[in-house]
């Protein structure tokens, strides 16, 4: 079970059927033009490949932007299968994607300036991470990839980038029985799921403060 399959049930239970049981899934066919998806994988791939890993500074962050944006671009043109170079609307897709993540690092080189003594340290990123749960009997096996687990000051972070908008409502709810009503609240069940099977996984950090949200990429005034 991951937080997309339950996602996909909640939304649509001919879907899940279709896609998680017997496994008939639509098949993707080229497109001319690049849609939002390819801009937030190859954007999530360039942070997997590029981002340091420890104690963040604003040097670091310098160091690895050239490379970062060099991935993107070499991830974008292979996932959406384009020939170069790139001209017209999908040139325009790769210019948004390259300014969502020179955007993000300027977001974090201020939040490490100097004069704010702020800490961070990258633990984990892109890591997939499995947990086995029994309920009546039956063993469930959770299953996630997380995008980012960090420490920030004396917090810990779990982190998931979202390349399109994130609003405060998408990250609230007010009793447990909501998230099971509809997939409104996909996003804060996918942090609530992250969550909990990296802390089953680490239970070295259960006394720890822990935070789980979105970095959204086109919002990052607001933060997590």
């Amino acid at each position: 079970i991951s937080p997309t399959s339950i996602n996909l049930y909640l939304n649509c239970k001919l879907s899940f059927y279709y896609n998680y049981l017997i496994k008939v899934r639509t098949r993707k066919g080229i497109k001319e033009y690049i849609e939002s998806d390819i801009i937030g994988s190859a954007i999530h791939e360039a942070f997997a490949d590029s981002y340091p890993l420890g104690v963040l500074s604003v040097n670091k962050i310098k160091q690895k932007e050239i490379e970062l944006q060099n991935s993107l671009e070499s991830h974008f043109v292979e996932m959406s299968e384009l020939s170069l170079p790139i001209e017209g609307k999908n040139y325009l897709s790769l210019s948004i994607a390259k300014r969502l993540s020179a955007n993000f690092m300027n977001y974090e080189k201020d939040i490490l300036h100097p004069s704010k003594s702020n800490y961070i340290k990258i633990l984990e990123k892109e890591i997939e991470l499995k947990h086995s749960l029994v309920v009546d009997g039956e063993e469930f096996i959770i299953c996630g990839k997380i995008d980012r687990v960090d420490i920030c000051n004396d917090e810990l972070r779990i982190i998931d980038y979202k390349s399109g908008v994130v609003k405060d409502q998408d990250l609230t709810f007010y009793d447990w029985s909501d998230l099971c009503k509809s997939n409104n609240h996909s996003k804060v069940l996918q942090l609530l799921l992250y969550a909990y099977i990296y802390l089953m996984n680490n239970p070295q950090y259960l006394d720890m403060k822990v935070v789980a949200g979105n970095f959204s990429l086109k919002n990052m005034t607001n933060g997590m």
